[in-house]
């Protein structure tokens, strides 16, 4: 840990939390274009949150070089996967947790 010495502020570079998912390890492998340092994870929690709108899914598929059709159905698979993993997890008491760290265990 590096402090400044006139200021006392602790000087080197915290890591900041990054929002990733299937979708935006999907766009990061296939983007042509990485000018926007951000966008990617932004696009990711907007596509989560609420779905991506028309415009964004064309610069998705531009970015990517792919169709719009192959981003929704990304961004849609992505979601699903998510989503039963979320319902896995919130099953009574513990059992879901351990059925998912189980797969998870399975998968490596």
């Amino acid at each position: 840990m590096k402090i400044d010495g006139v200021s006392g502020f602790h000087i080197e570079r915290a890591e900041v939390p990054v929002f990733t998912s299937g979708f935006t390890r999907w766009v990061e492998q296939r983007s042509t274009d990485l000018a926007y340092p951000g966008l990617i994870e932004v696009l990711g929690v907007m596509a989560r949150d609420h779905g991506l709108a028309e415009e964004e899914v064309d610069l998705v598929a531009r970015m990517t070089g792919t169709t719009p059709e192959t981003v929704v159905r990304e961004y849609r698979r992505d979601n699903t996967i998510w989503a039963e993993e979320q319902a896995r997890m919130y099953q009574s008491g513990l059992a879901g947790l351990d059925a998912h760290l189980d797969e998870i265990a399975r998968q490596h």
